[in-house]
């Protein structure tokens, strides 16, 4: 499958994309993917979501909120973008409130021409 295939995939993503197409699978939707075409299917649907997603504690969530919101009114087998469409935006991170102090701020300045010296 190229490049994105499911081995490339964190883990977390796999569990969460496979438990929503699990859920579409029984369901029981219109046009749903062939039985001897799910194994394909599961990784296009990966591979689409993939592109979307990299930390783990924000974007868990937001692919189960996709497919939930999807669940709701859901009638015909979706896209992955339609899941993809429905996932909210990530919350945004709290703001860095640490101050460094001049002494810190020397401190690695230091350690910094030294790791440069290093090269």
């Amino acid at each position: 499958m190229g490049d994105w295939a499911p081995g490339t995939t964190p883990q977390w993503v796999r569990e969460e994309v496979s438990n929503g197409v699990q859920a579409l699978i029984v369901l029981r939707l219109r046009n749903p993917p062939a039985a001897d075409t799910i194994e394909l299917t599961m990784d296009v649907w990966l591979a689409a979501i993939a592109h979307k997603v990299s930390i783990e504690q924000l974007d868990a969530p937001r692919i189960k909120e996709g497919f939930r919101r999807f669940f709701v009114k859901a009638r015909e087998w979706p896209a992955p973008a339609q899941i993809i469409e429905l996932m909210p935006p990530r919350k945004p991170l709290p703001a860095i409130t640490h101050e460094i102090s001049a002494e810190q701020r020397l401190l690695n300045k230091e350690r910094l021409r030294k790791l440069a010296e290093g090269l």
